[in-house]
């Protein structure tokens, strides 16, 4: 066991405990994308039982968007990932993808994308009897969400480590919410985990990505600015925030 994996799986387990993300007899669907944070997400959830994690069950989904260019290479490195973790899985080709990029939705793929994504991993989930879904969010995915409702939405939210979707029928639990980004991707060089590529046409332009590379150049001009955000989103003065009186 490495310093690396040791110092994940504390903020891992402080995540799940502070959060209160599992509990026994929970079965749990673990959505894999092929990148480096859900695949570092199952090895976590996968590996050394905890008191809260040691009676439950795992169901990895992945879901092909379409639009894979070594798209069955990718698909039988995955499924050996799951068979050497000895791990149930579903495993799906969609259009999802190629959907949300069609011609009548330029303006925002992501969003479509991501709506049809989540639609369908709620239709796994109750197929196999899961109540929660593990996603691979991390403590710079909750920053950058941040900015992208205040930016674009007009909103201020942000992503929670544990939410109730459909009146409790299901949970959203995000168990990496503790754990920076570029620590995941050291976990995932030094396990030599199957990471595949990403293959979206719009990864590197999105407005995610816009507000991504906002905060690099801000932490490399200020060191610790994402810590201090994030820890700003527990730390909310709702008496110094606009309300109307009418």
């Amino acid at each position: 066991m490495t310093a690396l994996y040791r110092r994940l799986r504390k903020l891992f387990e402080q995540a799940v405990l502070d959060y209160q993300m599992l509990q026994e007899g929970d079965r749990v669907l673990v959505g894999v994308s092929g990148g480096v944070d859900s695949l570092s997400l199952l090895a976590l959830l996968s590996g050394p039982k905890i008191a809260v994690t040691e009676d439950i069950s795992l169901v990895a989904v992945y879901l092909d968007m379409g639009f894979e260019k070594n798209g069955k290479k990718n698909w039988n490195r995955l499924e050996r990932h799951f068979q050497e973790l000895e791990c149930e899985c579903v495993m799906e080709k969609t259009q999802i993808g190629v959907r949300a990029h069609g011609a009548e939705n330029r303006k925002n793929p992501c969003f479509l994308c991501a709506r049809l994504r989540r639609k369908r991993l709620f239709e796994i989930a109750q197929r196999t009897g899961c109540t929660k879904i593990a996603l691979g969010h991390h403590k710079d995915d909750i920053v950058e969400t941040f900015f992208l409702n205040v930016f674009f939405s007009r909103e201020i939210s942000t992503m929670v480590p544990n939410q109730e979707v459909f009146d409790g029928k299901f949970r959203i639990i995000r168990p990496l919410a503790y754990i920076d980004e570029f620590l995941l991707k050291a976990f995932a060089r030094e396990s030599q985990l199957p990471v595949m590529a990403d293959s979206c046409p719009t990864s590197r332009i999105s407005q995610r990505a816009v507000v991504k590379k906002m905060l690099a150049q801000l932490e490399r001009e200020h060191r610790g600015i994402r810590d201090n955000v994030f820890k700003a989103l527990s730390n909310v003065k709702s008496e110094y925030l606009l309300t109307r009186s009418f």
